[in-house]
Parts: C-alpha cells; structure tokens; sequence
C-alpha cells in the first residue's frame, strides 16, 4: 500500500509526544477522581498511553488497541519501560470489540483517551479503504437522506458515539482530539437520543501546527457516569480552562452555537423566519432586476418602464450585506410567492406588469 493510501485508511497523523503531554497535564490539573483504568481505544504509536502514565502513574491499568500490527510492536515499549506500569498493548479492531462488555470487566473510573481517524465514511471508500465500521443508519435519518450523502459521517463520530453508549452508568471521562465540528455532532446525538454526558468542554488546538493539516480541531472533553444530563458545552481557546469563548446548547431539538446569543434574543423565536427563494430571477437578470430613474423602472437592457408596486421588492445581493451597502438600490420583479400561485390575476391587479 502506498504511503499515501497508508495514511488515509489508517489515518496516520500520530499524535506529537509533546501535545500528548498537554492534553494529560489539564485532566489531571482538572479531575479530583481517582483513575483506575486508561484506555486508548486506537492507539497507534502510544503517544497518549505514554503520557498518561507519566502523568497518573501506577495506580490504573492501561490498555490500548490498534488494527496496524506495526503500530502495536512500535507502542508496547513505550509502557514496558516504565517501572511497575500495568499495560496491555494488543493488536485489535475497534469495530470488533464489545465495548460494554471490555469496560464492565476493569475497574472504573475510566479514562477513554486518544485522537479517533479524522476521515469520513465517503472518503474512506473513495480510496478503497476498509477500515469501516458496519454500515447502519445511527444517525437515524430518513427516507431518500438515508441513502445519500446526508448519511456521510466522520469515523470518529461514529466511534466517540459507540464509546459513550458503552459508558452509560460508568464514571468516566472522554478525552478525544477530534474535528471541532465532530464534536458537537457527538453531543448533539448524545443529548437529543438521552445519553448520559455530563460536564462538557471543546478546547481547541492547532491542527495546521500539530498535524500539518487545515482542519477546525479541538480535545473534546466531556464525562459520563453523572445522574444529570448537561445540554450546554463551552468551547475553550486552548488547553486551559482559562479562555471561554462561547457556550453551545441544545434548545428545542436544535443546536444553538452561542447561548449566551440565543438568551438574549430568544423571545424573537417562534416568528416565522424569512423564507429563502434560490434562483427565482438568476436566469432572466436582465429582464427582472430593475434600478430606478425618473420614477421608470429600467431593466438590464436598458428598457424603461412604469410599473406598478404590486410585485416589486427591493434587492439586495450577497456584495450589498458584504459591504456594508443596506439601501436597496435595486429591485426584483416577483410573479409569485409560491410557485403553484396563478398569475392571471395579475391581468387586472397590474395591467402594466401583465403586459
């Protein structure tokens, strides 16, 4: 296999030592439980299992897993010289394992810990990869969504998913690098389907420094194991606790991006919202767009007319919004609200405009 197809089935971008590092310093500056058992669900080289023995110690149990065999021989070193270290490194397919019944079987609170492929399920069959999980409509769209390109997803969200399922009643806490917008698909399915997930946080990082790729990424931290659900995460600058830059939430089934936004404008929700009309004047500009001069109104050719005000609006382009410019200086000749109205009546209501 090329190392480019390598790369992408496997999703080799290894996670630096030195983030690693970071990213276990602010659990265990933040955490007050005790952890038992580490895991590292795709380990690859063992960066995090390396790191989270050298910041907790010997008291928990570490184990990682990898479906690569290369990476597996690569990674059991990092823990086997450790003093007094408990590890497992084992060659196995996440797709493969029950994830209840491994983590009923260790002691408890957990660490689940690592950086899931950052690939989509389109992406990966486009280069023939099988590293795939069994396909299923876990998203649970409908109909004609279901079978297209709305079903696309990310492999991780599809793993941080099965991990959280896996963790319902279990004290634990869920450190995954992942897209930013990964993330809060995650949470969204966990708090829209009643999954268990309690304090929650996006703390985001450089991926163009830390893996040489142009991606919004983040740590998403979030905890399972808490009798209340919290509907709200906030999204952090970096790996600090110091730098809050919004809060999201869940609100009526959807997803508001900033709660702090939607509180103090949420009485205007429940009004109808503007309706959007794509291409109703693209194919006839010339014909339908109009400025105005001298009380006529002139079309692309230059042609002037008097027309009435029945079905003029003003216009405004993307470039006007862009740039500042909210005074309509154009208008649009609509025939219809809804494309099933009859225009007939525009026969007596705007003799002018029917001619």
């Amino acid at each position: 296999m090329a190392k480019s197809k390598q790369q992408a089935t496997f999703v080799d971008f290894q996670t630096p030592l030195d983030l690693a590092w970071r990213v276990t310093a602010l659990i265990k500056g933040h955490e007050y439980s005790d952890i038992r058992t580490v895991v590292e669900p795709t380990c690859g080289l063992g960066s995090f299992l390396q790191a989270s023995a050298e910041s907790f110690g010997t008291s928990p149990v570490y184990w990682g897993f990898d479906v690569n065999p290369e990476y597996v021989n690569t990674a059991r070193p990092a823990l086997a010289h450790m003093d007094s270290i408990s590890g497992y490194i084992e060659q196995k397919d996440f797709y493969a394992i029950d994830w209840n019944a491994f983590l009923s079987g260790q002691p408890g609170p957990f660490l689940l810990i690592g950086n899931p492929p950052w690939i989509t399920s389109a992406a990966m069959g486009a280069i023939g990869g099988q590293n795939l999980p069994e396909k299923s409509n876990f998203q649970k769209h409908n109909g004609f969504a279901a079978k297209t390109g709305k079903a696309n997803f990310d492999i991780s969200e599809w793993m941080l998913i099965r991990l959280l399922e896996a963790l319902q009643g279990k004290r634990a806490i869920i450190a995954m690098l992942c897209k930013t917008a990964t993330a809060r698909k995650v949470l969204r399915h966990a708090w829209l389907n009643g999954l268990d997930a309690g304090p929650s946080s996006l703390h985001l990082i450089d991926a163009t420094a830390e893996f040489g790729v142009s991606v919004d990424a983040c740590l998403f931290y979030t905890h399972t194991g808490f009798r209340d659900t919290e509907m709200t995460a906030t999204v952090y600058r970096d790996l600090s606790f110091d730098q809050p830059l919004q809060t999201f939430g869940l609100f009526s089934g959807e997803l508001v991006s900033d709660i702090d936004a939607y509180c103090e404008l949420h009485e205007l929700n429940g009004i109808e919202y503007r309706k959007w009309r794509s291409g109703v004047k693209h194919d006839a500009a010339k014909v339908m767009e109009f400025t105005r001069e001298n009380g006529a109104f002139v079309n692309g050719f230059g042609e002037r007319y008097e027309l009435e005000d029945d079905y003029l609006f003003p216009l405004l382009k993307s470039s006007d919004l862009a740039n500042g410019r909210l005074q309509p200086s154009r208008y649009v000749l609509l025939t219809q609200r809804r494309v099933a109205d009859p225009t007939d009546e525009i026969m007596t209501t705007a003799p002018r405009t029917w001619q």
